[in-house]
């Protein structure tokens, strides 16, 4: 693993690179810093390359100056910043996972550097402007703040805690720090050393980022036009919770469903194989596939339709085949984007050449007839019957019509 630093505008950032591959940045939220995702970097570097990092005014990356009241945009702009240091450009974007407070800022760095980012999933955003019972939250973070100024962090936890009633993340539930259970021995010094890192983040994190990352609210319209795929995330223990909730929020704005994960707010944490395991499919899942010359395509593959293609992936989902994207021979391959965009069965994309193309060919998960005079025709005036079947061994069909 390699460490290093990095001057920001009013901090200095510690990062971690660990593994080889397309890069994958870890972005944590609460109290945690970088060792917090040791666990589920591990994992993941023999595919990725993992980077993850403390976030200013956090363990090892210092503010310039004294604590401060927080902004979701400043911290956006430092991962962005991250991703150019290890070399992230526009011609290879890289992947992004958020959890908690992380989340929240991968939709502020997917909203405004969108060229860098390929894939972000957001892990449970605490986004209470997105709640329907917005005003109560409202009421309880003005409540943190209130305590926080009389009391200090401790009493501040107290009120957050009580109100979020939640199974993982920032409760002192007899967690060790990233959500796993605390060590039943004694800790070794790494361990020490990042619990200790932890207990002083406290303060920074209840007094100064909650109350003001609490009242961000996404640009959903920019994270629609973004090229990126946006998933959100959900844990399977963490049903009903109000970071649960607002992910859900966001992905109805965005017209997509939530991924559920194992575990609850701090899964990555507890059970960090699973979770992995996870991640990676959710993030080959929004990945072109080599394209091959074949009539017919099994999972991760391409199946040859006239002069379109179908790329084809596993839907993290529901275990289903997602359809990614259609291309003709004269477009260069793309993940997303372009004027248009259709999500099937809650991973698989269609991506068209243009707004007519689009309109054309979509409907009951079948293609229609796309006009020869449209404007780069997707399929070339072609009609193709766009056939998703259940997960199995069985190759799917792609049967071109026949006139």
């Amino acid at each position: 693993m390699k460490t290093d630093s990095l001057k920001v505008p009013g901090a200095n950032l510690y990062y971690e690179v660990r593994g080889s591959g397309p890069v994958l940045l870890l972005v944590c939220g609460g109290i945690y810093d970088a060792a917090g995702y040791a666990g589920l970097a591990g994992p993941l570097a023999d595919r990725y390359t993992v980077v993850t990092y403390d976030r200013r005014g956090n363990s090892r990356s210092p503010l310039d100056g004294p604590p401060e009241p927080q902004s979701i945009e400043v911290h956006g702009d430092d991962a962005h910043r991250v991703l150019t240091a290890v070399g992230v450009t526009g011609d290879e974007p890289a992947h992004v996972f958020g959890n908690s407070s992380g989340a929240i800022i991968g939709l502020e760095l997917t909203a405004r550097n969108p060229e860098q980012v390929r894939t972000l999933v957001a892990h449970e955003p605490p986004l209470f402007e997105m709640l329907s019972d917005r005003d109560h939250w409202c009421t309880v973070i003005q409540d943190v703040e209130d305590a926080f100024g009389q009391g200090g962090p401790r009493p501040a936890l107290q009120v957050l805690n009580a109100a979020l009633k939640m199974s993982g993340g920032e409760q002192e539930d007899g967690r060790a720090p990233g959500g796993g259970q605390a060590p039943q021995r004694e800790p070794d010094p790494v361990t020490l050393q990042m619990m200790a890192r932890m207990g002083t983040n406290m303060e920074f994190f209840i007094g100064y980022e909650v109350p003001p990352f609490a009242k961000y609210t996404p640009d959903i319209a920019a994270l629609q036009a973004s090229p990126a795929h946006v998933v959100m995330a959900v844990g399977e223990a963490s049903r009903g919770e109000p970071p649960y909730r607002a992910a859900f929020a966001v992905a109805e704005r965005l017209g997509t469903e939530p991924v559920v994960f194992p575990g609850d707010h701090g899964g990555f944490g507890a059970q960090p194989e699973p979770f992995a395991a996870k991640l990676h499919a959710v993030l080959s899942s929004s990945c072109l596939v080599e394209r091959r010359e074949s009539g017919t395509a099994g999972p991760g593959e391409l199946g040859q339709v006239s002069v379109g293609y179908l790329a084809m992936t596993d839907d993290p989902l529901n275990g289903n085949i997602g359809i990614l994207d259609i291309i003709g021979p004269e477009f260069v391959p793309r993940v997303g984007g372009g004027l248009a965009e259709n999500r099937l069965r809650g991973g698989g994309r269609l991506a068209f050449a243009d707004e007519q193309a689009h309109e054309a060919a979509l409907g009951n998960w079948a293609g229609r007839e796309v006009p020869a005079d449209a404007d780069k025709p997707v399929l070339s005036g072609h009609m193709v019957d766009m056939i998703v079947d259940e997960q199995s061994d069985e190759h799917v069909r792609v049967e071109e019509d026949s006139h």
